[in-house]
C-alpha cells in the first residue's frame, strides 16, 4: 500500500515538473514570438516580457540566467548561488523542490539570447535602475522628513494659530457653496486655498490652474507662502481671514471682518465659457 502510495506520489511529482517545465517553455517561447514579429507591443505584452525575464530573487533582469534541472525554475546565477549557499537544505525559492548539487543549476541559452535581444546591455541597465531606485529612496525620505516636520508644526498648532476662511461667490454660472466657512492652520498655502476653491467649485483638477487669488488688489503668484506670511505682509494681525469673489462687492460690504483674500476665475470662464 505504501509503496502504491509512492509511486502515486512521485508520478504527481513528475506531473508537476513537466507542467512547470511547459509552461516556463511556453512563456518563454510567446516572448521570443513577440520579439521577433513586426508589431508593437502593447503596455499589456511589454509587461508580460518583463515578468517573463525577471528573477525572483532580486526582482531585477535576469544576469547569467540559470535554471534548476528539476523544477525548470529560473534565476539570475549569482542570486540563486548565494541562496542556497546559506541553506541547510539547498532547494529552489520557488518551490522549495530539493537541489541536489551545484551542477542541478543549468545555464539558460534561451533566455539569456531573448535579453540579448531585449536589453543588450544588462549592467548598463541594472545600473540605472539602481540610480532610479535610489532616486526614490532620497525622495521618499526628503519628503518623509517634510511630513515630520509638518507634523511637528501641525501638533504644536492651537486655537490661535488657526484662522476661518469663508468661501463667497454670487456668479450666476456657479453654485453657491453650502458650507462657505472652513478652519484653517496658519501653515496652508495659497496653492492649498487655490486647491480648496477648486475642490468647492466642482471645477476639475487640470482647471484650478486658471484660478487667481487676490490681497489687496495683488495677484498672488508664490504658491508656496502661507496664510501666516500672508498675514504678517498685508495684515499683521491673526484674525479670521475671508475669500470673496472681486466682483462680489455686496458680500464684502456686509462683513465685519476687514481681512479679506479674493479670488477670480476670470481666465477659466474666458477660456471655457
Amino acid at each position: 500500500m505504501l509503496g502504491t502510495l509512492k509511486e502515486a506520489s512521485d508520478q504527481s511529482d513528475s506531473e508537476y515538473i513537466v507542467d512547470e517545465q511547459t509552461n516556463n517553455l511556453i512563456g518563454i517561447f510567446k516572448v521570443r514570438a513577440l520579439i521577433d514579429s513586426d508589431k508593437e507591443p502593447t503596455d499589456h505584452q511589454v509587461v508580460k516580457i518583463f515578468d517573463e525575464l525577471q528573477c525572483p530573487i532580486c526582482l531585477s533582469l535576469f544576469e547569467q540566467p540559470v535554471y534548476i534541472k528539476d523544477c525548470s525554475h529560473r534565476f539570475c546565477k549569482e542570486c540563486i548561488e548565494k541562496s542556497i549557499r546559506f541553506q541547510r537544505e539547498k532547494s529552489c525559492p520557488t518551490c522549495r523542490k530539493k537541489i541536489a548539487t551545484r551542477r542541478d543549476l543549468r545555464v539558460d541559452e534561451v533566455v539569456n539570447k531573448i535579453l540579448n535581444t531585449v536589453v543588450p546591455d544588462i549592467k548598463q541597465y541594472r545600473m540605472q535602475e539602481e540610480l532610479l531606485i535610489q532616486q526614490e529612496i532620497k525622495n521618499f525620505r526628503q519628503q518623509k522628513q517634510k511630513n515630520e516636520q509638518l507634523q511637528k508644526f501641525v501638533n504644536k498648532t492651537n486655537t490661535n494659530q488657526s484662522c476661518n476662511i469663508q468661501l463667497c461667490a454670487q456668479n450666476q454660472l456657479i453654485n453657491q457653496i453650502d458650507k462657505n466657512f472652513i478652519k484653517a492652520p496658519l501653515i496652508t498655502t495659497v496653492a492649498d486655498i487655490i486647491q480648496l476653491i477648486g475642490f468647492q467649485l466642482n471645477l476639475p483638477e487640470e482647471f484650478t490652474k486658471y484660478i487667481d487669488i487676490f490681497i489687496n488688489n495683488e495677484v498672488q503668484t508664490q504658491m508656496d507662502k502661507t496664510l501666516a506670511e500672508l498675514n504678517i505682509q498685508y495684515w499683521d494681525k491673526r484674525e479670521d481671514y475671508q475669500i470673496y469673489n472681486p466682483n462680489d462687492l455686496h458680500q464684502q460690504n456686509k462683513s465685519k471682518v476687514n481681512r479679506q483674500i479674493h479670488y477670480s476665475i476670470d481666465r477659466f470662464y474666458q477660456l471655457y465659457l
